[in-house]
């Protein structure tokens, strides 16, 4: 009921902070909360957070031992770096209430497997997903959503989102460009080695140069 007193509801519970391993949350939490969660918890692998009330603020940079997180459901957006270096982490639950991604959100999330991403996205921060190096898919769930995000990265076509999903550096093996797409970037998908699969529609009449240079 009152942020910033995570620690005193888990006494209340005759627990122990670093002895407990999962956690369902409910209203409202502040940074001594999530401070508690990131350095304190230790042992802290599973954290549901879907019935919290915050719209930002969520933050487990570092938290290397977390695996499984379900965000808040009006959550709008997920801050820089929030799970930055969050080793273990392969599986995150977002809702359609988030509309952007910041700047090194997952950077460095090494075991991520996949992301599907809601079609209330509308922006997606540089290196969003670098160094993701498990990361064998990407979805974006609705195709105008697609096609409208826009790309924090110095790339002028929106398509050019490879590069800004550092794909080139993960294990992405079977990439299908959704209809209604019109143009590839240049060097939109460069790099990205373990490619073995590409579906391009019909709606695109154009390819930049060397999109799949080095494929």
């Amino acid at each position: 009921e009152t942020p910033g007193t995570l620690s005193d509801k888990i006494y209340e519970a005759w627990q122990r902070p670093e002895n407990v391993t999962r956690l369902t949350l409910t209203g409202t939490l502040n940074d001594d909360d999530f401070t508690l969660m990131r350095k304190t918890m230790t042992s802290l692998v599973e954290v549901d957070l879907s019935g919290i009330t915050n719209t930002s603020g969520v933050n487990f940079e570092g938290k290397d031992n977390l695996m499984t997180i379900c965000l808040p459901k009006n959550l709008s957006k997920i801050d820089s770096e929030a799970f930055y270096h969050c080793d273990h982490l392969y599986s995150v639950s977002m809702s359609n209430s988030v509309t952007s991604i910041e700047t090194s959100a997952f950077k460095n999330c090494y075991s991520l497997l996949s992301i599907t991403i809601p079609n209330s996205v509308i922006s997606i921060g540089s290196g969003a997903f670098e160094n993701c190096l498990a990361l064998s898919a990407v979805h974006i769930s609705d195709i105008a959503a697609w096609c409208n995000i826009k790309f924090d990265y110095l790339y002028s076509n929106p398509l050019d989102y490879a590069h800004n999903l550092y794909l080139n550096n993960a294990k992405v093996t079977d990439l299908v460009i959704p209809e209604g797409v019109t143009s590839l970037g240049e060097s939109a998908f460069a790099s990205c080695s373990n490619i073995t699969s590409i579906v391009i529609p019909d709606s695109v009449k154009s390819i930049g140069s060397y999109a799949f240079a080095w494929c």
